[in-house]
């Protein structure tokens, strides 16, 4: 899990083999400088456009490989500490939501899957009967949650809390840390069904991943003009101008909201610390999930 302090942003030219003028920009980032972040974009500028040379054809997978092992392009919002030590980071990622970046303790998105028609008969129900299609949709969501509920059932030492989100359910477990990278964390997002995205994003980038504020356009706001880092003041303006939008507007909605906790309702630190983060700005009862 890594938030660089500085951010830099640098161009590099080269031919390709056919003799087009290839052109490439790569970002660099730091701990330590704006200087050493602008070296790191240099060098990384360079490379990635001597390689588009090498290269009459470069695959969106190829690129996706390259932005891929960069750190989070996310702004440290707020570090979380329990005890001392820092269990979470709250960022703002690109399309201006607050996430809850967590080294160790585990979060599982669960998607709902969609709705299969049982035949040709309940496929015209569906088409033609918004009741029953309702009802299918319950039912689906149902068997997703008692799947989880089974996977309980199956690991009695296992507590945590269940939350329905706005597509799905959020698990947040509370008995254990693990480790994002291992095994054993792949295995128990695989047995819950996590979504397969976020299992690779999971492992990519070294933390488990909450989403703490509704998606701007379910509650009726634009993405950001912008994304960090701001390389010009307008920008950063802009972006500020838009963050006052979103929240007046995000203000009417919940991410998630509780169903259930299951085991000890009382955690170890830094348990405590991240549900009192979690649920402070991510849950609201009685409001719309976005």
């Amino acid at each position: 899990m890594h938030f660089p302090k500085f951010w830099a942003l640098a161009t590099a030219h080269s031919d390709s083999a056919t003799g087009e003028r290839v052109t490439v920009k790569a970002y660099g980032w730091s701990d330590l400088s704006k200087d050493e972040a602008q070296q790191r974009a240099q060098q990384r500028a360079t490379q990635a456009a001597k390689r588009r040379s090498d290269q009459s054809d470069v695959s969106e997978r190829s690129q996706y490989d390259e932005y891929a092992v960069t750190p989070l392009r996310e702004p440290a919002v707020e570090r979380v500490f329990a005890e001392g030590n820092e269990v979470a980071v709250i960022s703002r990622n690109r399309y201006g939501a607050l996430v809850l970046n967590c080294p160790s303790t585990m979060f599982v998105d669960i998607d709902f899957p969609a709705v299969a028609a049982d035949g040709f008969l309940d496929h015209l129900k569906m088409m033609f009967s918004a009741g029953h299609r309702a009802k299918r949709i319950a039912q689906v969501e149902e068997q997703t949650l008692d799947r989880v509920r089974d996977w309980f059932a199956h690991h009695p030492k296992a507590s945590g809390r269940l939350y329905r989100t706005h597509s799905g359910l959020r698990v947040l477990l509370c008995h254990r840390e693990f480790d994002p990278d291992s095994p054993a964390a792949m295995t128990v997002l695989e047995e819950l069904c996590s979504d397969p995205l976020y299992r690779s994003l999971t492992r990519r980038q070294s933390c488990f991943r909450a989403r703490l504020t509704p998606k701007p356009w379910r509650c009726g706001c634009d993405q950001p003009p912008s994304r960090y880092p701001f390389l010009k003041e307008s920008d950063q303006d802009r972006h500020q101008e838009w963050e006052s939008k979103y929240l007046r507007a995000s203000e009417r909605f919940a991410t998630c909201r509780l169903i259930e906790t299951v085991g000890p309702a009382t955690q170890a630190e830094p348990f405590q610390t991240i549900v009192q983060y979690h649920d402070s700005l991510a849950c609201e009862p009685d409001q719309p999930l976005a």
